[in-house]
């Protein structure tokens, strides 16, 4: 130190905030610039400086350089060379001395344990060539600085890789600790979300369809239609298409990836930070694994490296045990295993008791005979319905029945404005009086031409008439039988126009009905004419009716995305509350079988056709 009272205010403060670095250095390379620096104000007229320091991959690279900005330091590699391989100090000395000082270079070596970690290369001016000595021992002693910071960051790395491997060790236990894949994926799940100290933890698998999130953690099931899974399996299809981690907000580690699906996830649940990473099997990508964490926390490079070491270490259990769970011989095997397992256990009697009573009970429902009963969906109409059409165009002018309404025969049910119509009556009968006054004339006159020819044209003139009066007649228009109006309402639409032949109203009878069965096309071929059976209506629950198949109709149709086939059926009785139009669910026998045969045989009849497509 003996060097620095000689150095002026500027410098004294330049050494004063080394020092001050060098005691409270946030960063390694902060610690060994100030070192260096002071180190150079010690040695006396140093040009250049350079520490040189092992990596993890052996190589030594520069950790600071001596003056900053950057000099130039060519010249420097092979002194340090020299030093490294020899583990010895060593000189490199000038051709002539400038004012009577000579260039040396003196590269000393950094030795942990005996081993070279680094080397201190040094550009200076000495008097003599004797003093490189001093200067090399001087170096040696102040090398205790980088040498203990070096140690320091051994010991770190060591304990950050015990802790990794800690890390490994349990994410791989968990994922090891079940036989089955969706077991090991929870506990998996679970575990990460511990070592992490994360808020949720989910796990996806690529499947034929895209990612499919398989595991959340704290969570045995999920709901895949939900928004926030979906939301989650794009924020995870993201980081499989750009195959590399991905977070939001972005890291050092994941500051290239685009984060567009993470940053809307974390936006719209309200999550703090999310972190997407592959897993990795056979160098090839086969899911993804998300990590979530609270509001004002966020993923760290460390954070991202472990994560991404974790993926890729459990990539291959789960890609196995997914792989062999999908199996639809694995799984069979897996349940019929449990099974039998869980049957022959001795400390599972009721297990063992469970499974007698469900032989018994099988045995049973295979003896018991019962009513085989097809179920079809009915609809029940008028045995003829009637129709009440508009005679000729006109305007409406009451109606006062709608649909629903009970009607008799001849009760008019609706009438047309015949205002027009009693114009043209009148019409035709002051003409038939007028032309009858010009025959009475003519004939007063006795020109029988004449009379012939006006005895003509009052026909044609009384025929209008008698057409004119049919006509006003049929405003009215009344019921054609006793029933029910099953549709047509005119109430509202007062005054609105008509056009011949159009259906204003449907009249059914109220005492006779017919019952049309839709019967789904597996059953069809076991309906056949005269069997029975019972109905009930939606409207009419509690009171079940009796009905008899009449015939077949030859008529297919598709209702709910079902082919079906139309059967008409007769009702025994008619009910005062029977109305046409209403609906519910009839059974037809069809014969006598095993309450086992009757409810496998949806299952046999699928399994049949299947076997028939697929075999040769």
């Amino acid at each position: 130190m003996s060097h620095m009272t000689g150095t002026s205010a500027t410098g004294q403060r330049r050494l004063t905030r080394s020092w001050s670095i060098l005691a409270e250095a946030g960063t390694t390379a902060e610690f060994y610039t100030a070192w260096l620096d002071l180190l150079c104000s010690e040695l006396g007229e140093v040009t250049r400086a350079l520490l040189l320091l092992q990596g993890d991959d052996d190589a030594y690279l520069p950790a600071a350089v001596w003056p900053q900005p950057v000099s130039d330091v060519s010249g420097l590699s092979e002194p340090a060379h020299h030093a490294i391989v020899s583990a010895m100090p060593s000189f490199v000395f000038g051709d002539e001395p400038v004012r009577g000082k000579t260039q040396v270079i003196v590269a000393h070596p950094i030795k942990c344990d005996s081993v070279v970690r680094g080397v201190v290369v040094v550009d200076l001016r000495l008097s003599t060539r004797e003093e490189s000595i001093a200067v090399s021992h001087r170096i040696g002693q102040a090398s205790g600085w980088p040498e203990a910071m070096y140690r320091r960051q051994q010991l770190g790395s060591r304990a950050r890789k015990v802790d990794r491997l800690s890390l490994l060790r349990c994410t791989n236990g968990a994922a090891d600790a079940h036989a089955y894949f969706d077991a090991s994926a929870i506990s998996l799940a679970n575990e990460i979300v511990r070592q992490f100290s994360a808020e949720r933890v989910s796990i996806a698998m690529d499947s034929r369809r895209g990612l499919k999130i398989a595991a959340i953690s704290h969570s045995v099931s999920h709901d895949r239609r939900s928004t926030l899974i979906r939301d989650l399996e794009a924020a995870m299809q993201e980081a499989f298409d750009q195959y590399g981690p991905v977070s939001h907000p972005e890291s050092n580690a994941t500051a290239r990836r685009i984060s567009v699906a993470h940053a809307f996830y974390c936006e719209r649940w309200s999550v703090g930070a999310v972190l997407s990473v592959l897993i990795v099997s056979a160098a090839a990508p086969v899911g993804v694994l998300t990590i979530e964490r609270r509001a004002g926390e966020r993923f760290e490079y460390p954070d991202v490296e472990a994560a991404v070491e974790v993926a890729r270490c459990i990539g291959p259990i789960l890609d196995l045990k997914y792989q062999k769970d999908r199996l639809l011989l694995g799984r069979g095997l897996r349940v019929l295993q449990s099974g039998t397992g869980a049957l022959f256990d001795r400390n599972r009697p009721s297990i063992k008791l469970a499974t007698a009573l469900a032989v018994l009970a099988a045995v049973g429902l295979a003896a018991w005979p019962a009513e085989f009963r097809v179920s079809a969906r009915a609809l029940l109409e008028g045995q003829s319905q009637r129709v009440v059409a508009a005679p000729f165009d006109g305007f409406v002018d009451e109606a006062p029945v709608r649909a629903g309404d009970r009607v008799s025969a001849g009760q008019v049910i609706a009438t047309l404005d015949d205002r027009d119509l009693q114009l043209e009556r009148r019409k035709w009968e002051y003409e038939e009086q007028k032309l009858i006054l010009r025959q009475r004339e003519a004939a007063a006159k006795h020109e029988r031409a004449n009379v012939a020819i006006i005895g003509a044209q009052i026909d044609q003139a009384r025929g209008q008439l008698a057409l004119v009066r049919e006509k006003i007649k049929r405003t009215r228009l009344a019921s054609p039988i006793d029933g029910f109006v099953v549709s047509g309402d005119l109430s509202q639409k007062r005054g609105a126009p008509v056009s011949q032949g159009k259906v204003l109203f449907e009249v059914a009878p109220d005492s006779a009905y017919r019952l049309i069965l839709a019967i789904d096309e597996r059953d069809v071929g076991l309906v056949a004419a005269g069997q029975r059976g019972s109905l009930v209506l939606t409207g009419l629950p509690a009171n079940p009716i009796s009905l008899s198949v009449t015939r077949p109709l030859a008529v297919a149709s598709v209702e709910d995305g079902r082919n079906v086939f139309k059967i008409e059926a007769s009702i025994e009785g008619s009910p005062a509350t029977l109305r046409p139009g209403m609906e519910g669910v009839a059974k037809v026998v069809v014969g006598e079988r095993s309450l086992l045969s009757i409810w496998m045989r949806p299952v046999i009849d699928r399994l049949t056709v299947l076997a028939w497509a697929w075999l040769p």
